[in-house]
């Protein structure tokens, strides 16, 4: 229960036997209070999804080893900008190719270099996920904003940042 409660209700069937279900049990959503949100992640209630557990499914949707990056990561990090509803997620690129297709609200990015993870849902730290969301930026002006936003809201610092853009 304990799982359950840290992830917002949000479940991957590879986290099933942890909560003392079986896969089946999982896979017969529907039949019970569980939602199947995506291929392989399920929410144990009847009512909407909200964009924080679509977040937490979005990273459990792409295995033990991903993490939330861009405007996600710093939506759980208090983050106050506006953005799309899409969830980014970065995997190691070789897990990228044995995973199913992803729902049109994932956005799965892959990585030679795996990021270091903290926090719950995981997620890449606050100045790696400024870089990525900045570089996946439509304008100058978008990634302006998101840089001098998360400055000002001290989840991250323009050192940080600089030693990001160095890595």
């Amino acid at each position: 229960r304990q799982l359950l409660r840290a992830q917002r209700g949000v479940i991957a069937s590879w986290q099933a036997r942890e909560v003392g279900l079986s896969a089946s049990q999982l896979r017969r959503a529907g039949t019970t209070t569980w939602q199947q949100v995506t291929a392989r992640t399920y929410l144990a209630t009847e009512f909407d999804l909200t964009p924080a557990q679509l977040r937490v499914a979005g990273v459990l949707e792409g295995g033990p080893y991903a993490a939330l990056t861009g405007h996600s990561a710093l939506l759980e990090a208090g983050w106050t900008g506006r953005c799309d509803d899409a969830v980014d997620i970065v995997v190691a690129r070789d897990q990228r190719s044995r995973r199913v297709p992803s729902p049109p609200w994932l956005r799965v990015h892959s990585t030679v270099d795996v990021p270091r993870r903290s926090g719950r849902p995981p997620r890449v730290s606050a100045a790696r996920a400024v870089f990525d969301a900045a570089c996946w930026a439509n304008t100058p002006r978008e990634r302006l904003t998101l840089l001098t936003s998360a400055v000002q809201q001290r989840l991250t610092t323009t050192e940080h940042i600089r030693r990001q853009l160095r890595s």
